[in-house]
């Protein structure tokens, strides 16, 4: 007989709000600068995200 297979979870990334970004040590002060910008207050960003937007934010050309 066979074993039933075990579905298996996806771990889910920690998310952080503006303000734990803000506190952290992972972001220099310039990407502080922009994600005191485009993070929402009262919302959570895992780290990929907010690195994300960092990029897009940095590399949108001026008008």
């Amino acid at each position: 007989m066979t074993k039933p297979r075990e579905e298996t979870q996806p771990i889910a990334e920690p998310s952080f709000t503006k303000e734990q970004f803000l506190a952290s040590k992972l972001f220099h002060p310039v990407q502080k600068d922009v994600l005191s910008v485009v993070l929402a207050d009262g919302e959570s960003y895992t780290i990929p995200q907010a690195q994300s937007l960092i990029k897009e934010t940095l590399e949108r050309k001026a008008n």
